[in-house]
């Protein structure tokens, strides 16, 4: 069992989604940061309160072997950052430019544990994942460099695009079971969309109508709460999608119900609709950034046909 495990994940495809993921963490790289630098809130955030922001910052990492969150520090390192970022969304580097985007962003984004976030974790374990997988085989001025083409046929390891996946499946399955309130889970009033979109921390805009589709928010609730918890399913759905024989009657069953492509289609609504209704950050955009990885490689209009996995 063991040796036709290691023989499925060793299987080669060609290697367009991991360069979708990778130009996706770039960017996602670059709204992360770039939207505290554009913002004006670089100061305030990220430098110690000795030198005019808001907080006392206890540095760590890089940050402390530079000498402390100075502004020359701070703006240097975001500056760095956010060209990192282009170069990934490039693909100029490889795993380099990953290994050192991972390194200065995590250093800036944690170092005020006062403005942490879960998807700043979302982010950094989405550029380990570009450190550990060869992103810029294709759709990168690496393929360029190298073959003289941006688009190569260039394959790689099935491993990788599976790590991505089960990062997203991680995410979503551990964020559901946290949520077993009596305003989240069935037989409860499924009113936690409903307060969410009241907040005033959270909401870009008043919403005064909201309170005529109540019964609209309960059923957003279900379907997130659900959605979430279900996050296995969809990984036995991908499974199932990427099985060439499909012996298995429940796998049919997946495929023909398409599963994979109604949990993609519901992720979708939601983090764009919340992109819309809320104030989430970068989350939204970085948690779409891991769909690439569900699509084959086959299933992009413009990929190249490469071996067969």
């Amino acid at each position: 069992m063991w040796t036709r495990f290691v023989a499925f994940l060793n299987r080669q495809e060609p290697a367009t989604s991991l360069a979708v993921f990778r130009m996706g963490v770039g960017l996602a790289l670059v709204l992360t940061v770039g939207q505290v630098v554009w913002g004006g809130i670089l100061d305030a955030v990220w430098v110690d309160r000795a030198y005019g922001g808001l907080h006392a910052i206890h540095p760590r990492g890089l940050v402390a072997l530079l000498g402390g969150a100075t502004p020359g520090n701070i703006h240097g390192l975001a500056a760095v950052s956010i060209g990192l970022g282009i170069l990934l969304t490039l693909g100029l580097g490889g795993r380099l430019t990953a290994f050192m985007a991972v390194q200065v962003t995590r250093s800036l984004l944690h170092v005020n544990l006062y403005a942490d976030a879960a998807y700043d974790s979302l982010l950094t374990n989405a550029l380990w994942l570009c450190v550990l997988a060869p992103t810029t085989r294709t759709l990168s001025l690496d393929a360029w460099l190298e073959t003289g083409s941006p688009v190569s046929t260039a394959t790689v390891g099935v491993w990788a695009r599976y790590l991505v996946v089960w990062q997203l499946v991680v995410m979503y399955t551990s964020t559901g079971w946290q949520k077993l309130s009596s305003t989240w889970v069935p037989g409860g009033d499924l009113s936690a969309l409903y307060y969410i979109l009241e907040m005033p921390s959270f909401i870009l805009r008043d919403l005064p109508w909201l309170h005529r589709v109540y019964p609209l928010t309960q059923v957003g609730t279900l379907i997130s709460w659900l959605w979430e918890v279900t996050g296995p399913l969809l990984l036995l759905a991908f499974w199932a999608s990427e099985v060439p024989d499909r012996p298995q009657r429940v796998a049919r069953w997946l495929v023909r119900a398409r599963v994979r492509e109604l949990y993609m289609a519901i992720g979708l609504v939601m983090h764009v609709s919340l992109l819309f209704l809320m104030e989430l950050g970068p989350f939204g955009f970085t948690s779409l950034v891991f769909y690439a990885a569900l699509v084959h490689p086959r299933e992009w209009p413009w990929a190249g046909r490469g071996s067969q996995a």
